[in-house]
């Protein structure tokens, strides 16, 4: 993430002499732990009954705390994930853990980089969580917010969803496409399948603004979505910093959802920022709060993120990150 206004220079995104990528060790990660994992996946691809609900996952505790929109203003790499027309606007690696209530907890790691006169971004989400009192992982109209609930303990659920984003700028329009694999594991079974986002984005003054279509050509695995989004930061207030961020996610069983927030900025050295966040959501399903909110701490190339948001009689999503610019 950048400070909001006079930002300290960037670490250069670096290609070698022949215009290839230039592997950091953070995506060779990645890529060997998304291998790994999905090693054999495809062949053994059934039929969910429900759909992963590792795809549901927004980006970043900044995402989190400003209502579920993902700044779209910011470089994290971990956009791509939603948005993958942004592509050549990140860099950096970034981090995260995500905690829902006592029963599920979430991982991602993700990193971008220059590539091929565009931009390449690779990540990494998984996700645990028990199996909600009284359902089956067969049942589609429970949300992610409901596998915070009680949970069956004896029946964990295990998720994880690997993507690889390309994307290009052509008239001031930059496109970009995401490959996704992704597999679900309970108990002994084992769902694997992959999916495709495309998407769409452009600069309106300070505003960016991104329009994807996600999990496409895989409709008996997961529901497609639309996803618009718009973000903004480093608009002076005063002492402060400000920037908003807004979004609207539409399934294809109709569900809708919607959240923005607000955030504030405070560098008393350069360098050195402090920013305080907030933000509302509407909650289709679940018994999470609608308010959310958050704050971050920027050191140089250090980024280090928290969010918050209640839920009614547990213990809330706490959702922390780790990044380096």
């Amino acid at each position: 993430m950048l400070p909001f206004r006079r930002p300290a220079p960037l670490p250069t995104r670096t290609a070698d002499s022949k215009g290839r990528f230039a592997i950091r060790s953070e995506s060779a990660s990645i890529a060997l732990l998304a291998a790994w994992l999905f090693s054999g996946g495809v062949a053994e691809a059934q039929t969910p009954n429900r759909e992963p609900a590792v795809v549901e996952l927004l980006p970043g505790a900044r995402a989190l705390a400003l209502g579920m929109a993902p700044q779209l203003g910011s470089d994290d790499p971990d956009l791509a994930f939603v948005h993958p027309a942004l592509v050549q606007e990140l860099g950096g690696v970034r981090g995260g853990y995500t905690r829902f209530g006592s029963t599920a907890a979430a991982y991602t790691l993700s990193t971008a980089s220059d590539w091929f006169g565009g931009g390449v971004a690779l990540s990494v989400h998984a996700l645990e969580y028990g199996r909600p009192a009284g359902s089956s992982p067969g049942d589609r109209s429970r949300g992610l917010d409901d596998l915070i609930g009680e949970a069956d303990a004896g029946r964990a659920v295990g998720e994880m969803a690997a993507s690889a984003t390309y994307g290009r700028t052509i008239a001031r329009i930059r496109f970009g496409v995401s490959g996704r694999l992704f597999t679900q594991r309970h108990g002994g079974e084992r769902i694997s399948g992959q999916a495709i986002d495309l998407g769409l984005a452009t600069q309106a003054g300070p505003v960016r603004v991104a329009l994807s279509g996600r999990n496409l050509g895989n409709a008996d695995l997961l529901p497609s979505e639309i996803v618009l989004g718009a973000g903004a930061y480093g608009r002076p207030l005063g002492p402060l910093d400000v920037g908003g961020a807004v979004q609207l996610r539409y399934r294809d069983d109709g569900q809708l959802e919607y959240g923005g927030g607000v955030e504030f900025g405070y560098w008393p050295v350069r360098g050195r920022t402090f920013v305080a966040r907030v933000g509302l959501r509407n909650i289709p399903d679940g018994e999470a709060s609608p308010l959310t909110f958050g704050g971050s701490f920027w050191g140089d190339a250090l980024v280090l993120d928290y969010a918050f948001q209640p839920m009614d009689g547990l213990d809330g999503i706490h959702r922390v990150g780790l990044g380096w610019r």
